[in-house]
């Protein structure tokens, strides 16, 4: 850590021009196969999307908690660091959502992030099919290690309640994968509300 540089606050007349990180990475398009510099527009289409598919069946004020999450991956666009609220607000939207949910069921749930997704995954609230980023989906060809594969969900707790603590106590991290959290946050929701 010894050689991070302090960073400036942006300065008025730079506040509509794009993060130099942000704008320095590139989607593949899968459908084409061609690489185009990620652009603002991508990052809106991508997050619309998710309002798109989060359920009607989700409470509104669910719906508002992880939409804050998605602004403020939007507008990492011009400040990269959002990045990382971005996630938090996301991991928090489904300690949110779960807490509610197990309430609205008058279940015994655990009052913890890591409880509640075990609690989740074990009475199958949240299943492996319900994330569209589970690597079963992938073609046969790439489904290599069916052990890892059947025991993905399994992992979930752990490694969900990990990330969530490094952001909420403090991290020198910095990762640009708002764009998997937010989806992996969003399908975690929907499976918890479904239509």
């Amino acid at each position: 850590m010894g050689n991070m540089s302090v960073e400036s606050f942006k300065a008025f007349a730079d506040l509509g021009s794009p993060d130099f990180r942000s704008a320095s990475f590139a989607r593949r398009d899968n459908q084409t196969g061609k690489v185009r510099p990620l652009t603002l527009d991508l990052i809106h289409a991508d997050l619309a999307e998710l309002t798109v598919t989060l359920n009607g069946s989700v409470p509104e004020e669910i719906q508002n908690h992880f939409l804050t999450a998605k602004h403020l991956a939007l507008y990492s666009w011009f400040v990269y660091r959002f990045t990382m609220p971005a996630q938090l607000q996301a991991f928090a939207s489904i300690e949110y959502a779960l807490r509610e949910r197990f309430k609205e069921l008058a279940l015994p749930a655990p009052v913890n992030l890591r409880g509640q997704l075990e609690f989740a995954t074990a009475h199958n609230f949240l299943t492996n099919q319900g994330f569209r980023d589970w690597p079963g989906h992938l073609s046969p060809a790439d489904r290599t290690n069916r052990t890892w594969l059947e025991t993905w969900i399994a992992r979930i707790p752990a490694t969900v309640s990990y990330f969530r603590n490094e952001l909420a106590h403090g991290s020198f991290l910095l990762y640009q994968q708002h764009d998997f959290v937010l989806r992996f946050a969003a399908d975690a929701i929907n499976q918890l509300y479904p239509n």
